[in-house]
This record gives structure tokens, C-alpha cells and sequence, in this order.
């Protein structure tokens, strides 16, 4: 499993801490200095799927940021590279987050103008002006060739409202999602659909040099200093049991026992299929290892959140693991008889897999915490 960096840094410049292009593996932790946001840039994907799909052992298509707007509040956004496109949907994803982070700096005070129906005219009109042929960064390297390039994609923006609270708008393509979570209540809501025609279809995407694909939704909610808004890619909202995904979301965040990657064993969650846990076992789990609502951190919000989705992907990484490296060995088999063998426990291997029901899945995971409000 991956082990995740802490990096406490915020870009100079005011917009941005996000991840970064020329890094194509997953970025870790990072934190703002004023602590009013957060992120993890993780995978619980193998080394050997990526080493035998993309010929290298580490790439997060999933990225993001964070920026502090002049008028005292946060904004993010979140895109998530379509699977199997490896560096360019990893490079278009960055670049979408690149032209995002940038127009919601300039953009982010005036969103709530005009009402929903125009939120949703500007929200599709960024995307779509984000998927321009100037914004791929193969134009000036070539090495980071985006275009074709695909991703889903979110993004929220706060307004101060008169009684101190916030006033929460954004837009989403796809099934990156925007969580509300209540932590004095012990609850979540995710504020935009998902519409998927089948288990692989992701809802909608941007494409870059191409353009949108898909339904662009808009939402605003209203949210108070103390509460918490999470963008996540599906590597998260995927390891979530969806009937309790309002409870355990929130449960989660307060829990010390996903203050360490996998700091625990249970019989539960090594079972054969892994499944995602019922909020009542997760409860009955944690139970006196819960920080009250006022002493969770975006950053250790963020942590657990990504601490659980390795924890009950154990199994199923292990798995994969396992497969794709004798994918590798066949590879490099130098007889024909090695290569015969080992192929026909991949052939048998990969029936098993096609058969398993997938209740977790492993995934490359953007996470984002953030509170309405920051002190910078």
C-alpha cells in the first residue's frame, strides 16, 4: 500500500496549493498553513498494475487543489482522469485543475449571481473553456502530451453570508463528488447526482482539445465555520457502503482508530469478497476512539478518510497485487514452457477476478477537506 507524505506547504502566490504536474505518482498530504484545508493524493493501487499497464510503477490520474480567495473564504476543485488512460489523462487532469484554480481565483466571489440556471451556464462554460487546446501542456512539452485526454470533475467556491455563515456554490461533470459533512450532527450529504448507465460508465467527463461528454449539475448549500465540505474522486465515495453513506462519512472523519494506515485487523474486513462495513460495525469498531466534533482537522479529516479506503481495499490489493505481477512474469519469461505455465494461471486468475464480485475496489483517491472560511 502506499504510504502517504505530509507536506506542510501553501503556494506563495494566493490561488493555489494543488498537485503538481511534474510529479506523476501521488503527492501525499498537504495542509494549509492556517489549517482551514487540506488534501491526500493517494492510491491503493499496486505497483505491478501500473507497472503493467503503463510501463511504470507509480501514477495518480486523480488531482486537485485548494486556493484562499481575498474575501476570506476557500475554494476547490477536483478532477479525476478516466481510467486506463495512464500520463494523458493524468496531464489533462492537471491542466483542467491548473485553468480551474485560476479561474476560480478571479471568479469564486461572484458565483452565486443570477441564481442556479446561471450558475450552471458559467459552470459549463469553464469546463468547457478549460478542454482548450491552449491549455494542454503537450503545446510546450511535449512530454506532457494531454490531448484526448479525459476526466470527470468538480468544483465549489464559499460566499460569506450575513450571519456568519457560508454560502456554499459549485458545479460537478461526472461522479466526482461534493459532500457536505455536519460534524455536531453526525452526518453528510452529497449535494450533486451521478448518473452512471452501467458500473463502468463514470457519468460524464471533460476531454481535452474535445470538449464535454456528459451533464453538468450545479448545486449551493448553505454551511456554517464549523462544518466541513470533502471533494472526493470515486476511489473514495466507491469504498463507501452507499445506504449508510450519509453516517459513515462523518464517523469516519472523527475516528482515531484511521489515524494510521491500517492500524488495525479485524475479521471482518478480511473476508473474501471485501465489502464495504455497515455504519452499526463501524460504530460498534470506533466506539471511544471518536474526537469530539470541535478537535477534527481538515488534515486529519482527510487522513482517515484515505486510511479507511486502504483498509478495507486490503484484500482485494493483495489480490491484485498479486495478478498483475504474474502478468509481468510472463512477460519476461525467456522459455516457451515458463511462459505456457505461468500464462495459464493468469487465464485462470483472471476468471477469478472476473467472477469476484467487486464490493471495494483498489484506486487512485484525491481527497479534499476544507472548512468555509480561512485566516490567511
Amino acid at each position: 500500500m502506499s504510504m502517504l507524505r505530509r507536506i506542510f506547504s501553501f503556494d506563495r502566490r494566493r490561488e493555489a496549493l494543488k498537485t503538481d504536474i511534474d510529479e506523476l505518482g501521488s503527492q501525499g498530504v498537504r495542509e494549509s498553513k492556517d489549517k482551514s484545508a487540506a488534501f491526500v493524493h493517494g492510491s491503493t493501487s499496486p505497483p505491478t498494475y501500473y507497472l503493467c499497464s503503463y510501463g511504470i510503477s507509480s501514477i495518480n490520474m486523480d488531482r486537485g487543489g485548494i486556493g484562499h480567495g481575498k474575501n476570506g473564504t476557500n475554494f476547490a476543485c477536483i478532477f479525476d482522469g478516466v481510467t486506463s488512460g495512464g500520463k494523458i489523462n493524468a496531464y489533462a487532469a492537471q491542466a483542467f485543475t491548473d485553468f480551474m484554480m485560476g479561474w476560480l481565483a478571479e471568479n469564486h466571489a461572484d458565483l452565486g449571481y443570477g441564481g442556479e440556471a446561471n450558475l450552471v451556464d458559467v459552470a459549463r462554460a469553464a469546463f468547457q473553456d478549460a478542454t482548450r487546446a491552449e491549455n494542454n501542456p503537450g503545446r510546450a512539452d511535449s512530454t506532457k502530451q494531454a490531448e484526448g485526454g479525459s476526466a470527470t470533475g468538480a468544483f465549489i467556491a464559499f460566499q460569506k453570508a450575513a450571519d456568519g455563515r457560508a454560502v456554499l456554490h459549485g458545479a460537478s461533470i461526472g461522479d466526482a463528488a461534493a459532500i457536505v459533512v455536519r460534524p455536531c450532527e453526525g452526518t453528510a450529504h452529497q449535494l450533486n447526482p451521478v448518473y452512471r448507465k452501467h458500473e463502468r460508465d463514470n457519468g460524464g467527463q471533460l476531454t481535452m482539445c474535445l470538449g464535454l461528454d456528459g451533464q453538468v449539475w450545479s448545486f449551493a448549500n448553505e454551511v456554517a465555520a464549523n462544518e466541513f465540505v470533502v471533494l472526493a474522486t470515486d476511489g473514495l465515495t466507491d469504498n463507501i457502503l452507499h445506504e449508510d453513506f450519509d453516517r459513515v462519512v462523518p464517523l469516519i472523519m472523527a475516528a482515531q482508530l484511521f489515524d494510521s494506515i491500517v492500524a488495525f485487523d479485524c475479521e471482518y474486513i478480511l473476508k473474501e469478497p471485501p465489502e464495504a462495513p455497515t455504519y452499526a460495525f463501524l460504530r460498534k469498531l470506533t466506539s471511544g476512539h471518536v474526537d469530539p466534533p470541535g478537535d477534527i482537522t481538515c488534515e486529519a479529516a482527510a487522513r482517515r478518510l484515505f486510511n479507511y479506503v486502504e483498509w478495507v481495499t486490503r484484500i482485494y490489493h493483495r489480490q491484485e497485487e498479486a495478478y498483475y505481477g504474474l502478468c509481468l512474469r510472463v512477460r519476461e519469461a525467456h522459455d516457451d514452457g515458463t511462459r505456457a505455465s505461468l500464462q495459464a494461471e493468469v487465464t485462470r486468475m483472471a476468471a477469478d477476478r472476473k467472477a469476484r464480485k467487486k464490493v471495494c475496489k483498489t484506486d487512485d483517491a484525491m481527497i479534499i477537506v476544507l472548512r468555509p472560511f480561512h485566516a490567511d
